[in-house]
């Protein structure tokens, strides 16, 4: 048996055959939906990851392949198992990854709130993993860490609750191999910060969805966002492509995708704000390892700086109106007003007051070099008004015209807001609710449209999520602010109407993309 075992719950270690954005079924409330799909979802996309004959997944998280390969290079007898197969594996320390686990992240606390506050399965599996693991090893060391850390900050209770020993915040490389040797010795502090790493680590073996981090953190400062803590580095194009390479040779990953906060900007120092182009050379050597690449995050404001980085970009990665991709960005706010009070830093190279233009612009770049804008924005920023959430409406009807998809979270005390109020359900007035009418209206034509489009390129299960989840969430909002409420028996009626119209649309004939 391993000294040490690495694991996450069923929503981390979900279905690789899903894309990325299959991970946001995770925030699904358990007992918002009729069974049958509570069952369909626990069997077709919380799957168990592929493993060989000594247990060992063939897939994992990124952050667990980083502290895999920083234990490996230390000595460290480990593996990273699922969760399934915990209880013929054992080990005198467990090292648990963590996304989201007590529901409150953005995303989670959205669909939370409107579902009247029903368990996600993100947190029921999550709290369900380590309850087992410690009632199954009393005596071994469980330590927690990963992009949802900071929740037991918020909930500190939660952690005596279920005997977790440890957990991290921050940065893992500088303290992991202290942290484990002493954890294996039984002794471990109840919480551990890592300071910045000075070298980010990399990965010896496959990850979920080929995921490979080409840096860390962001310089633009908006006050709410946790990355923009972090320390804004890129690293080095050779281990990049090393990473990218490990990936490649998986049957288990189907694209390479990069992970940043900005990935236009690979390559820029600190306070370089327009792209400097590098990203295309990354990708053009990473493209040679012959798996398709798929982008992650990118801010707005870059592809406006940088048209012709952007078509370079789309070039190397043959995008076309057939073989189109997508960036998740962040919207946030159509009002001036509170990007000048919580992140003047977004619009940069161009004054936060000429943001709206600087969003459309950036919209504009991406659809018309085929890659199509995955947009959050924030409802309930502190200080918001009725005026400011008008505005936001009054951008989001403005970007119409543009193949998007546009989702509004409820605000999160995170950052440098930390200590702020959240956004919850009882905030819902009436021009908050037309904000979600307006964005879901928006995304459920597009949604449609998209999984029209990708044809056999999407897999179905992702398709389903795409069309039927955008058209559940416009007919929720739209009956929400006619009706006061969503009964049970009209929930059932939205399902098989919305599941309907998704059957046709696979007979019926693709719509033709005439954007771009």
């Amino acid at each position: 048996m391993p000294d040490i075992i690495l694991t996450a719950d069923k929503t981390v270690l979900i279905n690789h055959r899903l894309t990325c954005l299959g991970g946001f079924t995770a925030c699904i409330p358990r007992g918002s939906l009729p069974q049958v799909f509570t069952n369909y979802l626990e069997k077709k996309i919380f799957l168990p990851a592929p493993t060989n004959g000594k247990g060992e997944v063939q897939i994992a998280n990124l952050l667990l392949r980083k502290v895999e390969a920083i234990l490996l290079e230390k000595g460290f007898d480990v593996l990273v198992c699922d969760s399934t197969q915990l209880d013929s594996i054992h080990a005198r320390v467990y090292g648990v990854s963590t996304i989201d686990p007590f529901g409150i992240g953005p995303a989670t606390s959205t669909m939370v709130g409107l579902s009247g506050g029903k368990e996600p399965f993100n947190q029921y599996y999550f709290e369900r993993l380590i309850k087992k693991i410690r009632e199954k090893n009393p005596e071994s060391v469980i330590i927690v860490g990963g992009p949802g850390a900071w929740q037991f900050d918020v909930l500190p209770e939660k952690q005596k609750q279920l005997g977790i020993d440890c957990v991290v915040e921050g940065e893992i490389e500088e303290i992991a191999e202290d942290l484990f040797k002493n954890a294996l010795k039984g002794d471990v502090p109840k919480k551990a910060i890592g300071p910045p790493a000075r070298k980010i680590a990399g990965i010896k073996k496959p990850t979920l969805w080929g995921m490979v981090q080409i840096g860390r953190g962001c310089d633009r400062g908006c006050q709410f966002c946790d990355p923009g803590m972090r320390h804004y580095t890129w690293r080095p194009m050779e281990e990049i492509i090393k990473d990218a390479r490990i990936n490649a040779e998986s049957k288990y990953v189907n694209s390479i995708t990069l992970l940043a906060e900005d990935e236009l900007r690979y390559g820029n120092k600190p306070g370089e704000w327009t792209p400097c182009g590098k990203i295309v050379e990354l990708v053009s050597e990473i493209k040679k390892l012959g798996k398709p690449i798929s982008p992650s995050h990118a801010n707005l404001s870059s592809a406006a700086a940088a048209p012709e980085v952007v078509k370079e970009y789309a070039k190397a990665l043959d995008l076309t109106k057939k073989n189109f991709s997508a960036f998740q960005v962040g919207l946030e706010t159509g009002s001036v007003r509170l990007m000048n009070m919580w992140m003047r830093g977004k619009a940069l190279p161009w004054k936060a007051d000429e943001w709206p233009d600087v969003a459309k612009k950036g919209f504009e770049v991406l659809v018309k070099n085929h890659i199509f804008p995955l947009a959050t924005l924030v409802a309930g920023l502190p200080g918001e008004k009725e005026d400011d959430v008008q505005k936001t409406i009054d951008l989001v009807k403005e970007l119409k015209e543009y193949p998007s998809l546009i989702m509004p979270l409820f605000f999160v005390p995170l950052g440098r807001l930390k200590d702020m109020e959240s956004f919850i359900e009882q905030n819902l007035t009436d021009i908050y609710k037309e904000l979600y009418i307006t964005c879901f209206e928006h995304t459920a034509c597009w949604g449609r449209k998209f999984t029209s489009w990708g044809g056999s390129t999407l897999p179905l299960l992702a398709q389903w999520v795409v069309h039927v989840g955008t058209m559940l969430a416009f007919d929720y909002f739209k009956a929400l602010k006619e009706r006061g409420r969503v009964s049970h028996l009209r929930w059932g009626f939205y399902l098989l109407k919305e599941n309907g119209a998704f059957l046709t649309s696979r007979i019926l004939p693709p719509q033709k993309l005439t954007v771009g």
